[in-house]
């Protein structure tokens, strides 16, 4: 079922059932794009300019707590701390959680990374998931993969 997924290495938003998958956090709470009161994405020209990373970005929330989320990442020693989905693309919004994809050396346990995403979200205020590139579905870690930035 997991493919060459390793399930210690995946902390995931779904919960498999025999009908297929549930969210358990955050299903159908976000705005639709037609909702006028959306607030404004990061790539609006009126928001704070986000800061430039080579030829990529990150908004001014990732850009405020960088260091504060690399040491997070560090105590619990994962590396090549990565930003993707639309945190990298400049394209959320208020309630659009953060995607962190993270190396994890040999010995590290799901534990490690239920523990990032923990912090991350209490130091954010937001919902956080931490993912490996192996947790990835593969066709999804291709397109990770090539949007990430790096923190």
């Amino acid at each position: 079922m997991l493919g060459n997924r390793d399930p210690t290495l995946c902390i995931n938003r779904a919960i498999p059932t025999p009908a297929g998958f549930r969210l358990f956090r955050g299903a159908g709470t976000r705005p639709s794009p037609k909702d006028s009161s959306r607030p404004r994405r990061y790539n609006d020209p009126k928001m704070k300019t986000a800061i430039d990373i080579g030829t990529r970005t990150l908004p001014p929330l990732l850009v405020e707590h960088r260091a504060a989320l690399l040491a997070l990442a560090e105590r619990r020693g994962l590396r090549n701390v990565r930003v993707f989905g639309s945190m990298a693309r400049c394209d959320d919004h208020a309630l659009s959680d953060v995607d962190l994809l993270v190396d994890a050396p040999p010995g590290t346990s799901a534990l490690d990374l239920c523990g990032l995403s923990i912090d991350a979200e209490r130091l954010l205020e937001r919902p956080v998931d931490v993912v490996t590139e192996r947790c990835l579905y593969t066709p999804m870690r291709e397109r990770a993969v090539r949007e990430a930035v790096s923190l």
